[in-house]
């Protein structure tokens, strides 16, 4: 292959890459659904100092309903490591309706699945609560992000809007 051809195609090769490249560059899904509504509030309990409760609602920027199960969500670190995390879309304190070892048929009915905060059906255009909590990894790691399957949220770098240290 002669100089002018190789170039070219070197050429070619790079004006490739660089058109990929420039379809994504962050660690959330192209076209996530989801984003935060306002700024998450994430609190850092007095006693454990490693913890992290971060409360926030999240909107349904698509044109489609959103089914969003607690337990498909996922928050990783900024090295894209899965940390141990629990999420609900529960406001407050409650229990389910059924026992927990006598259910009905079939499993628990969306209903209830919503009702106790597993469950998040998000119509296009309006919001949800979700609250998740993690406990961070030692050093200069840290949570980056909340993965929720169709989608992620960026975790704010600086632990969003106040509460440091808020006992509750």
């Amino acid at each position: 292959m002669d100089a002018r051809r190789w170039i070219s195609a070197l050429l070619s090769a790079l004006a490739a890459a660089g058109a990929l490249a420039a379809c994504g560059g962050d660690d959330s899904k192209a076209g996530a659904p989801l984003s935060w509504l306002e700024e998450p509030t994430i609190i850092v309990p007095s006693t454990l100092k490693h913890d992290r409760i971060l409360r926030a609602d999240v909107h349904n920027d698509s044109d489609h309903a959103l089914r969003v199960e607690a337990r498909a969500i996922k928050v990783y670190d900024d090295r894209g490591r899965r940390l141990k995390a629990s999420a609900t879309f529960a406001v407050g304190y409650l229990h389910q309706l059924y026992p927990p070892t006598r259910g009905p048929a079939g499993g628990l009915p969306d209903s209830e699945l919503e009702r106790i905060g597993r469950l998040a059906k998000i119509e296009p255009g309006k919001s949800a609560e979700v609250t998740v909590s993690w406990h961070e990894p030692g050093g200069k790691r840290t949570a980056a992000r909340i993965d929720y399957g169709k989608g992620s949220l960026a975790i704010p770098p600086h632990g969003g809007k106040g509460a440091e240290g808020k006992q509750f």
